[in-house]
């Protein structure tokens, strides 16, 4: 058995801000990790620490995004998958979002489709939940009773079979795990 991680966050940013008084949840960013230390951890996001776009598919420096957002908080949630789900989850994310990652893009009209709760798909276009909800479902490693066009960070608070190993702030965590 091999481990991935789910994470729902909050940067404190002013956008995170925005997204709060829109859904009235805490949390309103999700990301994948294949690892405890999220050094391999992806999420459609904004591409540059400053200003929210452009945004795309990313690998999350937690390390880096702390030194800019201190008030960034997070929920971990660990989820046992087979070995053979694990090499598939890999691979679905080295062949087509690592290599391709110029070309996907953030979903900004995917916000206006999920809020009237209208199933919208774009080629290359996703938002983080989009993202994290479409390669699980994608592997098999998940399901949801809607389609992935439609899915918020709030849907992933509620996951059957995952274990909460850490909420909190982002930078206590990496504190425990040596990475700053």
């Amino acid at each position: 058995m091999k481990k991935i991680y789910i994470i729902v966050s909050n940067s404190g940013s002013l956008v995170s801000k925005v997204l709060m008084l829109f859904t009235h949840q805490k949390y309103v960013h999700v990301t994948i990790a294949l690892d405890k230390e999220l050094k391999e951890a992806y999420s459609f996001g904004r591409k540059f620490t400053y200003i929210p776009l452009p945004g795309g598919f990313i690998n999350e420096k937690y390390d880096k995004r702390y030194k800019h957002f201190k008030n960034s908080y997070f929920r971990i949630y660990e989820l046992k998958i087979s070995n053979n789900k694990f090499q598939k989850l890999k691979n679905n994310l080295e062949n087509d979002y690592l290599i391709n990652k110029k070309k996907y893009k953030y979903n900004i009209i995917g916000l206006y489709y999920i809020q009237r709760k209208k199933i919208h798909h774009r080629e290359k276009h996703l938002l983080c939940s989009q993202f994290c909800s479409k390669i699980l479902i994608d592997n098999n490693i998940l399901t949801f009773d809607k389609d992935y066009s439609l899915i918020k960070p709030e849907d992933f608070l509620n996951i059957e079979n995952t274990n909460v190993i850490y909420e909190g702030k982002t930078i206590d965590y990496l504190k425990i795990k040596n990475r700053i």
